[in-house]
């Protein structure tokens, strides 16, 4: 039961109780906002949310002194330099393009993470070729430098 989390813990099943299957909306609606809902998780205590504002909320509420580098232009907050840094290319203007649909970036990563994603190719990190997920980017990577591998988090 607990593999399933909370929202499951009402499910017990007695012998020789009739089951009733619940209506398919109701399934489906209840998975996407169970199952694929985007989460936010606090980079100081990792507390998850839901959505942007009520983990900006939190911070400022219970960690406003542990963001010791804050943004001069919008006042967000940050643990470290680097993710001030990272966070200020935003304010700079979007400087990496996807070579497919010409979608614009402030990070090459962002770029990177936008490929697998959306369009389900890779980049090797050889070359630079742009290829298909799957047996093809497999073969390109061995045949172009020793089967190394591009991490993306998805």
């Amino acid at each position: 039961q607990a593999m399933f989390g909370d929202h499951h813990a009402d499910s017990e099943i007695r012998p020789g109780q009739k089951l009733q299957r619940p209506s398919m909306p109701r399934v489906f609606s209840t998975v996407n906002s169970t199952h694929t809902s985007r989460s936010f998780s606090c980079p100081c205590c990792y507390k998850v949310h839901l959505d942007n504002s009520t983990l900006r909320a939190h911070i400022s509420q219970f960690h406003g002194e542990k963001m010791p580098y804050t943004c001069n232009l919008c006042g967000k907050g940050y643990l470290s330099t680097s993710g001030l840094s990272r966070h200020m290319q935003s304010h700079k203007g979007k400087t990496f393009m996807c070579p497919i649909c010409d979608s614009k970036f402030t990070q090459k990563f962002t770029v990177k993470s936008h490929l697998r994603t959306v369009h389900g190719l890779d980049q090797c990190i050889n070359c630079s070729s742009v290829l298909k997920l799957g047996i093809e980017f497999t073969q390109h990577m061995k045949d172009c430098d020793g089967n190394k591998f591009s991490v993306l988090p998805v």
